[in-house]
């Protein structure tokens, strides 16, 4: 004990007066001064105040009392009076306080206490002793954040114990308020932590100086638990499917290879398992390691009645600790969701030891539940006639449970309108059924309903079940609805939609636009057409009338095209269908032939047929050829109209023989190819569809022509066969004649349509035409045939001007043969023989002339066959000229021809003004006046001439 204080003593019992205090070591002297005397056996009591305790936990030595007079007698003594005990002293306001709470999370713990009455020497340790499974075996100080001690702080850890030694620094006061931070320290489970002891000791001796023992201890909260995922196999609500869980832990699983673990699953209200689950795939990161179901519970879910809830617990079964930030996959199945899209529910999943200590819990995780399929579903009848009303069946699977109170919302297409009343009647559920409407307005397009009223009525029928027993998933409902007004015009309507939803309007199963209906007309009907004839080709157009053709033009509903409406003409499409009302279309006319024809209005692949229209007929007009070769087969074009547009077994005879093939080219012409033939002028008849055309007198065979002769050129006399060569000579024979210039062939053989063998006349003719008849045909060759030329051999003239030509191919007879001298005919020509004629020439002047010898058209000729003598000057009847005028000179000489050849006189260089020809010995000059000199006098005749020097001069 320490008795370094103050003392007060202070009388208690069996004795008074004043005491003094004094104090040597550990002696306590109390001096006693006045008071009265102490008799014998008295019990005494004083009360030393100021006494200090010993600083750490244990029991005193034994105490002495000794009693002594003033001069230090003894009186009385016990020197054995029993030890006492020192108890630890109190610690207060303590705490221990984790910085995070999470289990098993690395955190900081906060120590704070305020000493007692020891405080805390320099050489102390604080111990503190951590709950179990707290785990301490890395802390550390921080001493960042210690308060209220200094020095150094080491750290210890033996078990659940930490010790700070204390060494150095300046003793803590008693009663000083000490805060000590220390790290690494990991929680344990999710619970309460139970409770602390904070002690200090006196390090040298290991005594304990002060303490707490029953710090309060904390409420550990689970770690979180990242759920990356929840996936199913099928989310549609009410899919029986398997259900994927996707973790990431926090904190540890099966926590020393011992304590094992569990999954416990917390399903949102309506999932559920319709049979014991089983885990069906899972990847763990414990290879030896697997979950298996433990648990799993179900019942009535408080929200809603008829739902069902369920949790699951999953128990981990072999493998060792897990480490922190473990990931992990699970599969199960088979799970049913909950029957109601939209959002699931809260799941909430914990981690657990097999003793049920929490480790990590999840934070609320929610997933989108889709809406279910309405299966099979079918309106019926598929199709309705149009603009009448009906009632229609619907029928439908649902994918859901149909609880006691639920709706059916049966949207109709707009092409579907209510009347003023509609009913329905439903099968195969029970309840309290009622129907609703729920209106909007459609635009619709008028006709034959009210043209003032641009809208009607549809919208969704609204059946609603109240009460009932819950049926089973796949229950088929049918429902009955109707009246139902239907669309005037035809085509697909829209598809219905249907829903079932609860009371509070969240959707179960719904099936959207299916099974559209198809409207159609009833069959169109043809009661008149405004013209019962047409052109062949061409726009012309025709009106049908009739009824059922369809209140509308275009129409987006139908199967294909917009309009699905057709005309056809005897077989053929019309070039264009235009509608113009429910009763009434036009059709532009396609191009065809024939008669009664019928036409066939189709709508929509609904037909009606009315026969009476006929194209108008095949007229032939004129013909490309009017005559042809024919020997063989050519090709005819024929030239009219109404022959069609295409080759409507277009056919054409001649006469009796049709042609060999007719090939139509356009309304106004077709080719034939015709057959050979010979004669003369033919009939057409022109056929086309069932309707024929004539034109008579229009054709007739080429005439027979030529191409060669065998032999071109033939003696002048005798008669010989030639070869006749061309076309068109007949393909038999048939009356073939020949004629050569105007003479009949002396025979003619037909050989083939090319070739006629004659014997041809002898003639003197040189080039001649050949004639040939066929039947009645008759073709002629020019210049075909040539005879030898005549041939002049020798001219005999004697002074009586008769010449003697000799030659050859003059002709066998006389054929009007002539004679030429130079360019002046004989004045007579007799024919002698095939080698003379005689001619009688006229005069000859001053030159050397060719005899032409002609006999028919052949011409023969010898130059310089004659020759006459020139003209001579003798004489100039008065040689002296007039210098001052023109001077007639008279010009004597011979020679000077039989009459004017142009004859002219020059008087030197100057011709006479006037020239005369008189008689052959006489020329007569007018000389135009000179000057002086002799001049030389010329004479030009028939391009002779002959000159006189210095027969002239000037006087």
């Amino acid at each position: 004990m320490l008795l370094d204080g103050t003392l007060t003593p202070t009388a208690i019992g069996g004795i008074d007066g004043n005491f003094g205090v004094s104090v040597q070591n550990q002696v306590v002297t109390l001096t006693r001064t006045g008071g009265t005397e102490v008799a014998e056996n008295t019990v005494v009591q004083v009360s030393i105040d100021g006494v200090r305790n010993r600083i750490t936990e244990g029991g005193t030595t034994n105490f002495t009392i000794q009693t002594a007079i003033s001069d230090g007698s003894l009186i009385d003594e016990d020197l054995a009076v029993t030890e006492v005990y020192v108890d630890p002293g109190n610690l207060t306001n303590t705490s221990v306080t984790p910085a995070d709470l999470r289990a098993f999370f690395l955190t900081s713990y906060s120590i704070a206490f305020t000493t007692g009455g020891v405080g805390l020497p320099s050489n102390s340790t604080i111990s503190i002793t951590l709950p179990t499974g707290v785990n301490a075996s890395g802390a550390e100080v921080d001493t960042q954040k210690t308060v209220g001690l200094d020095g150094n702080l080491a750290v210890s850890v033996i078990g659940q114990v930490v010790a700070l030694v204390r060494s150095g620094g300046t003793p803590a006061s008693p009663y000083d308020f000490v805060n000590i931070t220390l790290r690494q320290i990991r929680n344990y489970y999710a619970e309460y932590s139970g409770t602390y002891q904070i002690q200090t000791f006196l390090t040298s001796t290991g005594g304990l100086m002060e303490e707490d023992l029953a710090v309060a201890g904390n409420m550990l909260v689970p770690a979180p638990l990242t759920v990356k995922n929840i996936s199913f196999g099928d989310d549609r609500a009410g899919a029986n499917t398997w259900v994927n869980l996707s973790l990431i832990l926090s904190s540890k699983l099966n926590l020393g290879g011992s304590d094992g673990g569990k999954i416990d699953i917390e399903l949102p209200d309506g999932f559920y398992f319709p049979s014991f689950p089983a885990v069906v795939s899972e990847q763990l990161p414990e290879p030896n390691a697997q979950f298996v179901v433990r648990n799993s519970t179900s019942s009535t879910c408080v929200s809603r009645t008829w739902l069902q809830c369920a949790n699951l617990t999953l128990q981990l079964v072999g493998g060792g600790e897990w480490a922190y930030g473990a990931a992990l996959e699970i599969a199960v199945s088979v799970i049913r969701n909950r029957p109601i899209s939209g959002t699931s529910g809260t799941f909430r999943i914990t981690t657990l030891s097999t003793a049920d200590q929490v480790a990590d819990r999840s934070e609320d995780f929610t997933v989108v539940m889709l809406i279910n399929d309405v299966k099979n579903f079918t309106a019926s009848p598929t199709s309705l006639i149009a603009n009448t009303s009906d009632i229609v069946t619907i029928r439908f699977e649902v994918s859901n449970v149909v609880p006691p109170d639920c709706r059916f919302l049966l949207t109709l297409p707009d092409e579907l309108t209510f009347e003023d009343v509609i009913g329905i009647a439903s099968e195969n559920f029970d309840g309290a059924v009622s129907v609703y409407r729920d209106f909007r307005e459609v635009l619709v397009n008028r006709s034959t309903r009210d043209p003032t009223e641009a809208t009607e009525k549809s919208g969704v029928v609204i059946v609603s079940r109240a009460g009932g027993t819950l049926l089973e998933q796949g229950t088929n409902i049918v429902f009955q609805v109707g009246n139902l007004l239907k669309k005037e015009s035809s085509g697909f309507t829209a598809g219905f939609s249907i829903a079932m939803t609860t009371f509070d309007n969240i959707t179960m199963d719904q099936a959207q636009d299916t099974s559209a209906l198809y409207f159609i007309y009833e069959t169109p009907v043809i009661t008149s057409i405004d013209r019962t004839n047409g052109p062949t080709v061409g726009a012309a157009s025709i009106t049908v009338s009739g009824s059922n053709y369809g209140p509308i033009k275009v129409n987006a509903a139908l199967r294909g095209a917009s309009e699905q409406r057709e005309l056809t003409v005897g077989g053929s499409i019309c070039q264009s269908t235009s509608w113009t009302s429910d009763t009434a279309m036009v059709c532009t006319l396609p191009d065809g032939v024939g008669a009664a024809k019928t036409i066939t209005v189709n709508v929509e692949n609904q037909t009606s047929n009315y026969t009476s229209f006929t194209h108008d007929g095949p007229v032939a007009s004129s013909l490309f050829f009017v005559n042809m070769f024919g020997a063989s087969a050519s090709t005819l074009t024929v030239v009219g109209e109404n022959l069609g547009s295409a080759g409507y077994s277009t056919r054409v005879r001649l006469a009796g023989t049709a042609c060999e093939a007719t090939e139509w080219r356009s309304d106004t012409s077709t080719s034939c190819h015709v057959a050979s033939g010979i004669g003369g002028t033919l009939a057409l008849i022109l056929s086309g569809g069932d309707q024929v055309g004539s034109i008579s007198e229009c054709l007739s065979f080429d005439t027979s022509g030529f191409g060669r002769l065998s032999l071109g050129n033939s003696p002048s006399s005798g008669s010989l066969s030639v070869t006749v060569s061309g076309q068109g000579l007949g393909s038999v024979e048939v009356s073939q004649t020949s004629r050569f210039g105007g003479s009949a062939g002396e025979a003619s053989g037909w050989i083939s349509d090319s070739s006629i063998v004659c014997a041809v006349p002898s003639s003197a003719s040189g080039t001649t035409t050949v004639v040939l008849t066929a039947s009645s045909l008759v073709a002629s060759l020019s210049q075909a045939l040539s005879f030898e030329k005549a041939t002049v051999g020798t001219v005999f003239y004697n002074t009586s001007a008769l010449v003697n030509i000799t030659g050859s191919n003059f002709g066998s007879w006389d054929i009007s043969s002539t004679a030429q001298l130079g360019g002046t005919a004989c004045e007579s020509s007799e024919w002698s023989s095939t080698s003379s004629v005689l001619c009688k020439g006229a005069d000859g002047f001053a030159r050397t002339v060719s005899v032409v010898m002609t006999g028919g058209l052949s011409t023969g000729s010898l130059s310089e066959a004659i020759s006459f003598d020139s003209p001579v000057m003798q004489s100039v009847a008065d040689g002296n000229l007039d210098i001052g005028g023109a001077t007639l000179l008279s010009l004597s000489g011979s020679m000077f021809g039989s009459s004017d050849y142009s004859s002219s006189v020059r008087a030197g260089g100057t011709a006479c003004e006037v020239t005369t020809w008189t008689s052959s010995s006489t020329v007569n000059g007018l000389v135009a006046s000179g000057t002086s000199g002799s001049l030389r006098l010329i004479f030009t005749g028939s391009g002779t001439m002959h000159s006189i020097s210095s027969l002239l001069s000037y006087q």
